[in-house]
């Protein structure tokens, strides 16, 4: 989502999946992943 340009939204479905797993079920993957879509967004608004 954040790549087809709706930033905002993409950040908060990958923050909303993010929040609805149980706190034994996040990874250190899962959260550099969240990170790097939240990175996307903000260069993609650095870009406009």
């Amino acid at each position: 989502m954040v790549n087809a340009g709706d930033s905002a939204g993409g950040v908060a479905y990958a923050q909303r999946a993010m929040d609805a797993l149980p706190s034994d079920r996040r990874s250190q993957s899962l959260l550099l992943m969240l990170r790097e879509v939240e990175q996307a967004a903000s260069r993609l608004r650095a870009m406009k």
